[in-house]
């Protein structure tokens, strides 16, 4: 799902996780991207900060992301 404060993901093993967002949260693709970009069944990768709650508070998404290899900390997700 996706709001104009957070968007839930879910994760290539099932799991979801909500993904809270603020103005300074990166949102990027091919160029800048925008909230209104995050739809679902679009494919992010996240970064942020884990949240005692378990969600996260996100800095960083990438929207269809190519990753051979996930980096550590980077978890690739399906919105």
């Amino acid at each position: 799902s996706v709001d104009d404060k957070s968007i839930s993901v879910k994760s290539n093993d099932g799991s979801s996780k909500i993904i809270l967002l603020s103005d300074s949260t990166a949102i990027n693709k091919a160029t800048a991207g925008q909230k209104s970009d995050l739809v679902v069944g679009e494919k992010v990768v996240v970064f942020g900060t884990s949240n005692s709650d378990g969600s996260i508070s996100g800095t960083n998404i990438q929207l269809n992301p190519t990753m051979p290899n996930n980096p550590s900390g980077a978890s690739q997700k399906n919105n």
